[in-house]
């Protein structure tokens, strides 16, 4: 959701010229202003591996990510991940197990994040849940998986971040209620297709799992302003 840049860049927008916040995002993904570390498909642990900005010299590496981009200063750094990280899970015990693995991980990136400067604001988003519907599923993974899967699978994980981080505002981490904001029934990808094959009158339907359409994009925007 962070790659598409579309919510970063509405983040703009709603900061505009002479805002008090003087936004300024940072990243080696997107162009011009619209900067951030979103990568399609990607999970927690995928940041510690070598294809992650951020893993250098075998470990996730706040500080020298910094000295490497030449940056200096960050205010908040914000945690968007989740989606991918359940995505494939058929059972409540598979999503448990990816709980306590990414929460080892989370805590390994705040670490290094506070060691380069303890002041820092870290935002934990909770993922979102899918289109409402089951035709989004249909369309983008056939029988692959299911809204109801997935649902429950994304709840159980925003649970577990919400049991794990809530409470910790002394220490500047914060959780985000991302998944509050967006409406999943009316602001995701839609198509117009045929009602069926033997009626040419159409039919608007939900057409993407886990992706919104611009406007649902722009309600997680207004959800980090």
């Amino acid at each position: 959701l962070t790659s598409a840049g579309v919510y970063t860049g509405e983040l703009i927008t709603l900061c505009g010229v002479g805002d008090v916040m003087n936004l300024t995002l940072q990243g080696v993904q997107g162009s011009g202003a619209n900067l951030h570390e979103g990568v399609s498909g990607w999970t927690v642990a995928d940041h510690f591996g070598s294809s992650s900005n951020f893993y250098i010299s075998g470990a996730f590496n706040f500080p020298a990510y910094m000295t490497a981009r030449g940056y200096t200063l960050c205010d908040w750094f914000f945690i968007f991940l989740g989606i991918n990280d359940v995505f494939n899970y058929t059972t409540d015990s598979g999503v448990d197990a990816v709980c306590v693995a990414n929460k080892t991980k989370l805590d390994a990136m705040i670490t290094s994040i506070k060691s380069w400067n303890a002041s820092i604001k870290v935002c934990i988003m909770l993922p979102t849940c899918g289109s409402a519907t089951q035709d989004a599923f249909g369309k983008s993974y056939t029988s692959y998986n299911t809204q109801m899967r997935f649902k429950r699978n994304i709840h159980r994980y925003a649970k577990y971040l919400i049991d794990q981080y809530s409470g910790k505002t002394a220490d500047r981490i914060y959780l985000l209620a991302s998944n509050a904001n967006l409406d999943t029934r009316n602001n995701m990808a839609v198509e117009t297709v045929a009602i069926n094959s033997r009626n040419s009158a159409t039919i608007t339907r939900q057409a993407n799992g886990v992706h919104p359409a611009d406007i649902g994009y722009y309600q997680i925007a207004d959800t980090v302003y």
